[in-house]
């Protein structure tokens, strides 16, 4: 690899881009549009990641409540199958009568 010298004929063209306005202006529109892509790809996951939270959030509430009918349910169907009488329906033949 050959270095660069002040007699090369490539050497002046490359000093002259370095310094060339236009360039460096290209080159912070490149910087700045590559951050707002980035910026916008991280607002963007950050929404995706919100809404994502508010529907496992909405899911464990339908859950909770599906559950909870769920278990209701289960009690009155036990009432009903294995009722619990407020009077004895067995009559004690042991015990006299007063």
């Amino acid at each position: 690899m050959t270095q660069k010298t002040n007699n090369d004929e490539d050497f002046h063209p490359a000093i002259d881009a370095s310094n060339d306005p236009t360039r460096n202006l290209i080159m912070n529109s490149l910087n700045t549009g590559f951050v707002e892509v980035c910026q916008t790809t991280i607002d963007a996951s950050t929404i995706i990641r919100e809404l994502a939270e508010t529907i496992i959030d909405h899911e464990r509430k339908q859950i909770q409540l599906a559950f909870s009918t769920l278990t209701e349910t289960i009690e009155i169907l036990n009432e009903a199958m294995n009722p619990t009488p407020s009077t004895p329906s067995t009559i004690d033949l042991c015990t006299p009568c007063r």
